[in-house]
């Protein structure tokens, strides 16, 4: 009945149903299963991209919301079907949730489940692997703050067990990532190629 109302023609309804949404996830977020996450999360992202602002405005909210609440395992799933979502920008959005929810968590990712473990390290892989560069550069924050929290030894062994041979293979490659280079500003590009 709320995923109908959601996708109501009539955007009072919407509005409706993303606020009664809001109320769920402030009050009752300990007993929302997996599966409702699943059902409600990628609605409710779609929705986050509406041009209608007010609907749009909602929606926003009740990422924030989301953003804040620490059950991270029981978001996995959805998460993961916002990575395969076809519009770029939800993929976009899906990358930076998950690397907002995991630094709210301080990068103390622990799973009760191995299936769980191994959701969570396929995703950051498919991140890190991503062709568009927002993707890249968040899979590479949540690289970066897993390896301060774990140390790169536990992390890589977390890595091994969840992953298969080549997907871990794929993913030890992003610790061999060569240092940045510093960007110019465009006098010090000027004066890099007068000294050439």
């Amino acid at each position: 009945m709320i995923i109908q109302s959601l996708n109501s023609i009539r955007t009072n309804i919407a509005k409706n149903a993303l606020l009664l949404i809001q109320e769920v996830f402030r009050q009752n977020n300990k007993n929302l299963s997996l599966e409702f996450y699943s059902q409600f999360i990628p609605v409710i992202f779609q929705k986050a991209i509406s041009d209608k602002g007010f609907i749009k405005e909602e929606a926003l909210k009740c990422i924030k919301i989301l953003e804040q609440i620490s059950y991270l395992e029981k978001m996995l799933p959805a998460i993961s079907l916002l990575l395969a979502d076809k519009r770029p920008v939800i993929n976009e959005m899906g990358s930076n949730f998950l690397l907002t929810v995991a630094s709210a968590q301080g990068f103390g990712l622990t799973f009760s489940k191995p299936d769980v473990s191994q959701l969570f390290f396929k995703i950051l892989l498919d991140i890190l692997e991503g062709k568009r560069m927002q993707l890249i550069k968040a899979g590479q924050q949540i690289l970066k703050g897993l390896q301060n929290k774990l140390g790169e030894p536990e992390l890589l062994k977390q890595a091994s067990s969840s992953l298969s041979k080549e997907d871990f293979a794929a993913f030890e490659k992003h610790f061999k990532v060569a240092p940045e280079k510093p960007v110019l500003t465009f006098k010090e590009f000027l004066k890099s190629k007068e000294s050439k």
